[in-house]
C-alpha cells in the first residue's frame, strides 16, 4: 500500500494495484505518514496494518482506520507540550510521541481507550530534537541539542 500527502492537504491511500482505497481531506499540513496496527477489539490480529497515521500541523496525530475511512480520529495534546517532533508505533497499538518541550507520552489507539495517555515523562530540561525506537531491543534513544540519552 502507498500513502501520499499532497500539497493540497489531501491524504490518498492506494493498494498494490494502484487503486485508490481512501481519500481524506486534511485540516492542515500533514507530515510523517506511517502504516500501523490500530487495535479495534481484543480478537483482531496484531500483525495487520489497518491504519494510516500522520502528524497534522505539528500539533495533532491524525489516525485513519482504513476500514472506517469516513471517520478519521484526530488526537490533540496539551499546548504546554509544544510541537510534535516525531512519533513511533510499538507494541499492541501504542504510540510514543515526542514533543519539542522534551515531554514524551505514550497513548493507546485501542478504541476503548483511544487517545488516553498511559505514561508521560520529560527526557531533558532542554528541547527534544529527535528520537528513535528499536523494537527489537525495546529501547529508545533521545536527542537534544546538547545531549544524547
Amino acid at each position: 500500500m502507498l500513502a501520499l500527502i499532497g500539497e493540497d492537504r489531501v491524504l490518498t491511500v492506494s493498494n498494490e494495484e494502484g487503486d485508490t482505497v481512501s481519500i481524506s481531506s486534511l485540516k492542515g499540513d500533514g507530515i510523517a505518514a506511517q502504516f500501523a496496527y490500530m487495535k479495534i477489539d481484543d480478537k483482531a490480529p496484531t500483525n495487520t496494518q489497518n491504519c494510516v497515521s500522520l502528524i497534522l500541523n505539528k500539533k495533532s496525530l491524525f489516525l485513519l482506520n482504513l476500514s472506517d475511512s469516513e471517520n478519521p480520529i484526530v488526537l490533540s495534546f496539551q499546548e504546554r507540550y509544544g510541537f510534535i517532533v516525531d512519533y513511533q508505533w510499538f507494541g499492541d497499538g501504542l504510540v510514543l510521541i515526542g514533543f519539542t518541550s522534551a515531554v514524551i507520552i505514550v497513548v493507546s489507539t485501542y478504541y476503548k481507550e483511544i487517545g488516553q495517555e498511559l505514561t508521560q515523562f520529560r527526557a531533558f530540561r532542554e528541547s527534544l530534537t529527535s528520537f528513535n525506537v528499536c523494537l527489537l531491543t525495546k529501547k529508545v534513544a533521545f536527542c537534544s541539542e546538547n545531549r544524547f540519552v
